[in-house]
Order: structure tokens, then sequence, then C-alpha cells
């Protein structure tokens, strides 16, 4: 389905311009939701801040998306120009220069938060405070299925600092309330997490760190093919660390240990024989 958010910018309009914004960042295409957001921001008119620091918040989040994928250093400098303009907005906002003579009210500062939040996370700082001042906020605003997705973030930053129990707690309230919401795409990536940080979300499950050896024919444990498929996509030691939240050296041990089990000398070879077993037999590990 194609739309365009060149319209004349109301409340409808700035709806359909972060739903279709949402929607993108659902399908993994930040690309295609920043374009979007670009696209909208140039058509709202000047009195509405509400609109536009709402679409700031949502551009930094898909910056920020952009930059978490291996492929984006390249364009980096272009997504934090991109971004730089959201973020002066933000700062217009709350210093209340954005349109003169008017002030930053409630949904402003709770839309900043989150924004801030997200800019933490686009310079690629764990920053758990600013994701429980953008979650807090966020809970008594009118859109609720952002709540699991700040309360998820700041899961994620709470790991990067090394609090894995408060981290815990937060995704375990993130899975609840997007349950509660039905958002199939929130309880993905909050599963996703979970499986990558070993956390439980409501008992035993995938990922709840139980051994998995001898299910795919090389005995390799859940977490070495965890591993094995970061090496797949290039993944440098340090790289598998931060996705797995795990330190540097566990990470170099596990890359020992599957070289040993899959008996081959290189990383660029225990990739080739993933890439080609997967191939062969269409499943997701080797």
């Amino acid at each position: 389905v194609q739309a365009s958010c060149d319209l004349r910018f109301n409340l409808r309009g700035r709806w359909v311009a972060v739903g279709l914004a949402e929607a993108a960042l659902a399908r993994h295409e930040p690309d295609r939701a920043l374009d979007l957001i670009d696209e909208a921001m140039a058509s709202i008119a000047g009195e509405a801040v509400i609109a536009r620091v709402h679409l700031a918040a949502l551009g930094l989040r898909a910056a920020a998306d952009i930059l978490a994928a291996r492929n984006a250093h390249g364009i980096a400098p272009k997504v934090r120009e991109r971004a730089a303009r959201y973020r002066a907005c933000l700062d217009a906002a709350l210093s209340e220069s954005l349109v003169p003579g008017m002030t930053a009210g409630s949904s402003v500062r709770v839309l900043a938060a989150w924004g801030t939040a997200e800019a933490a996370r686009l310079e690629g700082r764990a920053d758990p405070d600013a994701w429980a001042l953008a979650a807090d906020g966020l809970e008594g605003w009118i859109a609720p299925h952002l709540v699991p997705y700040a309360r998820s973030r700041q899961a994620e930053a709470l790991l990067a600092d090394g609090r894995r129990r408060d981290a815990g707690g937060q995704l375990r309230a993130a899975s609840e309330r997007a349950n509660q919401l039905g958002a199939t795409s929130m309880l993905a990536m909050i599963g996703s997490l979970a499986r990558r940080a070993r956390l439980e979300l409501s008992g035993p499950g995938p990922g709840s760190g139980r051994d998995q050896a001898g299910h795919n024919g090389h005995d390799l444990s859940s977490r070495e093919s965890e591993v094995l498929d970061l090496i797949t996509e290039g993944c440098t030691n340090r790289e598998i660390a931060a996705q797995l939240f795990i330190s540097e050296k566990t990470a170099s041990a596990h890359v020992t240990h599957i070289l040993a089990k899959l008996g081959v000398p290189t990383r660029g070879a225990a990739a080739a024989q993933a890439t080609r077993l997967r191939l062969e037999t269409g499943r997701n590990h080797v």
C-alpha cells in the first residue's frame, strides 16, 4: 500500500504519518520510516508543536534503528545529520522557542523525554534513567503501545549497564503490557531481547538457557548457535558481546568452541559451512 504524507497537516494527518512510519519500523524498514517522517515534517504548519515533537521523537527512533544495523557505517554521517534536525526540534520545543509565545505543555515534555532517550541510543549510550523517564511519562499519554516499547528499551539499557535483575523486571513488565494490548510485533521484539540476554519472561521456554546440544548435528548449544548466527552476519567478538550482553572474553570462548565443534580453522569457514547447511536443510541453525 502506497501512501503519501504530502497533505495539509492536521490531527488526522499527524496520525497517518505516525502510523505509516511505525508500520515501516515494525517491518524493519527504518530507512522508509525516516523518509516518511521527513516528508511529514516538511508539511506541518508552524504552530503544530505537539505534532512536530512527536515526529521528531519518532525520527530519532528511526535514525537509531538505522545506525544499529551492521550495514549503516557508510551512511552514518548523513543519518546523524538528519537526526540532528530532530534533536534541535526537541530542544527548541523544550526551551519554548520552537513557536514564539507557545509554552511547552505536558504532551511536549513527555514526547521530548522519549526523543531524548532515543537520542542517547543514537549516540550509542546506555541511559536507563532516560528510558525510565520516557516510560513513566508515556504511561499516561494517548499512545499506550509506546509504553512496552519504552520499557523494553529501558531493559536493554539496564542490561548494557550490567543490571540484569532490574532489566528482567522491566522486560517482564513490557511483555505483560504488550500482551494486554495484543501488540504482536512488540512481543517479538521483547522475546528477541529476552533470548539474547537469557532472561525469563514467564517460566522456562525458548532461550531460557537450557542446553540444546545435539539438536543440530554438531553438538552446538543454543548459545553457540546464536553466536554462529552472528558470525555468519560478519560480527566481531565485540559486536557479538554487545548483541548478547556478554563479555568479549566469553564471546571469544564461544567462537573457539564453535570452530572446534565444526572442525574448521576460521570464522569465515564456519560462516560458509553454516550458510551451506541452512540452504541444504532449510533450518534456522546449523
